[in-house]
C-alpha cells in the first residue's frame, strides 16, 4: 500500500482490481480515497472506477458520498456503473 502511489497510473488500475478484492479491509479505505482524489482530467478513468467498486466494498457509505460528491462536478469520471452504487432516493433531480 505504500508503494501504491508512486506506481504508473496505467499500472494502478490492474493493481487495484487485482489486491484490492482481497484485502477487504477498512484500512484500505484511504489509499482508495487517493486515488479517487488524485483524478483529474484526461487522466484515464480506470483506475477511479476500480477505487470506487473497492471502496463501495469496504466501506459502502464513504462510497456513495463521494459519487454524490462527483455528480456536482463539471468533468467526472463517473459511469453507469458507478451511478448504479446509489440508491435512486440519495441522486438530486437533475
Amino acid at each position: 500500500m505504500r508503494a501504491f502511489p508512486a506506481v504508473e497510473v496505467a499500472r494502478q488500475q490492474y493493481l487495484l482490481d487485482l489486491y484490492a478484492s482481497n484485502i477487504d479491509s477498512p484500512e484500505l479505505a484511504p489509499l482508495l480515497e487517493s486515488v479517487l482524489d488524485g483524478w483529474k482530467p484526461g487522466d484515464y478513468y480506470e483506475a477511479a472506477h476500480s477505487a470506487l467498486r473497492a471502496l463501495n466494498r469496504v466501506d459502502p457509505a464513504r462510497a456513495r458520498s463521494r459519487v454524490l460528491a462527483e455528480l456536482v462536478k463539471e468533468k467526472t469520471w463517473l459511469d453507469v456503473a458507478s451511478l448504479a452504487l446509489l440508491p435512486a432516493a440519495s441522486v438530486p433531480p437533475m
